[in-house]
């Protein structure tokens, strides 16, 4: 026979019902301190006025009547667009690997610009609905924020190529001396970007700034070859300011809060497919194997202290972006160096470590941007006082204050006015750049050397 065991005694059953009770005691402990943690960085935002929701966002994303809506012509024109396909530029300006390397001095060869003006011959039709945009401001693209993190964006390679056609048809114009033209085509260019300008979502913020680094270049090589008058300068300058005066990193931010924050209370099933492609997931794991782990990932309460991380860090990096420059930059640079320094904490909060590392980096490329844009509106006034001046750029830029600048730009890496240097045949405007040293205004390197040293400036040089 075999030996009886005996029956847990009440003492005993008692230890295991309690041992149950405090874990389920401390789990909900949990659970509430993460959750009141939440709770009071999302009535922070709410009170700022920020959507927290991917149906909040779709709607914050304000509607705008088809009959005054800049993205319809935009994308359409985008639609009829036809230009060589492939890595290579084909011998174009602004496409391709080779982008973003200077044009040739002008003249261009001939030959080389009967290439560049055959591209813009094809496309006729595109200038002509792009026409159609010239007298609308307000725009809203047909995406349905209401997806979350899964909404699609299928037109913003489209857009960005766009950009590029009209930044070749305005050099083509300006190497013909077609200052009207070419003004134009960079006008066009700022609307095509102006299109996707209140769009609250970061991939739509840096292929805008992809666009106005486009523009940048475009207006550089025209300035260098054609005489734009006092009133041209004057117009472009109208639309570069309402796209400089855009907080487009704020925007993007609190897309992306809206839109995270549905990975933490969305479908199992729907969440599996990102979370396997994300740095999170795991290789070769399954969908199935991917949802049951995000249902015990809840269950056990690490959703919520990851979600409360997430809240936290994304409330913070949103308030960063409404101070000035660098005070933006500088909070932004301490979160990023906080999830660098993260290690096995960080490694269990698997949502915030599929979203935020890209997200850290956005506000670099924001702040050169708005350098970007800063000089060229520095180089617009510039301009406007070399046609007053015969075609003599100023001694310093003090002389354009209050004329022609309220004040001197500044640079957003170190707050100081944007660096300027009169050259032998020309001049030159410079930001110290994302290792916020100043270079001497040595430009970033091109092509090959892309590679080479971090220690470089943003450079706007006009030679002329």
């Amino acid at each position: 026979m075999s030996p009886t065991v005996p029956a847990p005694g009440p003492r005993r059953l008692w230890r295991k019902r309690y041992l149950v009770l405090l874990v389920i005691g401390a789990l909900a402990l949990w659970h509430w301190f993460n959750a009141s943690r939440g709770n009071r960085v999302l009535d922070r935002l709410r009170a700022a006025g920020y959507p927290t929701t991917p149906a909040e966002l779709d709607r914050w994303y304000a509607a705008v009547p088809p009959a005054e809506n800049l993205s319809g012509p935009v994308l359409r024109a985008a639609g009829a667009l036809r230009l060589p396909t492939g890595k290579t530029n084909h011998g174009l300006p602004y496409l391709g690997a080779t982008s973003s390397e200077p044009l040739p001095a002008p003249p261009v060869d001939p030959a080389v610009l009967a290439r560049w003006k055959a591209v813009v011959d094809a496309n006729a039709e595109v200038w002509t609905i792009l026409a159609e945009a010239r007298n609308r401001t307000r725009s809203r693209t047909p995406i349905n924020l209401n997806q979350g993190f899964n909404t699609l964006l299928p037109a913003l390679s489209q857009i960005k190529q766009l950009a590029q056609a009209c930044a070749i048809r305005s050099v083509v114009a300006a190497e013909e001396g077609k200052s009207a033209e070419a003004m134009e085509a960079l006008q066009d260019l700022l609307r095509v970007r102006q299109s996707i300008l209140s769009e609250p979502l970061l991939i739509s913020g840096l292929v805008g700034f992809a666009a106005d680094q486009i523009g940048l270049r475009a207006s550089r090589d025209c300035i260098a070859r054609v005489r734009f008058s006092d009133a041209q300068l004057v117009a472009y300058a109208t639309q570069i300011q309402a796209i400089a005066s855009t907080n487009v990193l704020e925007r993007a931010l609190v897309g992306e809060f809206a839109c995270g924050l549905s990975a933490f209370t969305g479908s199992p099933s729907l969440l599996a497919g990102p979370l396997l492609a994300g740095p999170g997931g795991p290789p070769g794991g399954s969908s199935v194997g991917a949802s049951f782990g995000i249902g015990l990932y809840r269950a056990s309460g690490l959703a919520a202290a990851d979600e409360a991380f997430y809240l936290r860090f994304m409330g913070d990096f949103i308030d960063s972006t409404t101070r000035p420059f660098p005070a933006s930059l500088d909070t932004a640079d301490r979160l990023q160096q906080e999830l660098g320094q993260m290690q096995f904490p960080f490694r269990l909060r698997l949502f915030s470590q599929m979203l935020l590392p890209a997200i850290t980096t956005s506000a670099t490329r924001n702040a050169e941007d708005q350098a970007h844009l800063r000089m060229l509106l520095t180089t617009l006034a510039v301009e406007r006082h070399r046609r007053q001046h015969q075609e003599q750029p100023p001694a310093d830029l003090t002389t354009l204050v209050p004329a022609l600048l309220s004040e001197i730009p500044v640079d957003p890496f170190d707050g100081k006015p944007l660096r300027y240097t009169v050259l032998a045949n020309g001049y030159r405007i410079h930001s110290i750049g994302p290792d916020r040293k100043d270079n001497d205004g040595k430009p970033r390197p091109t092509g090959k050397n892309r590679t080479g040293s971090d220690e470089y400036d943003l450079v706007f040089e006009i030679a002329r």
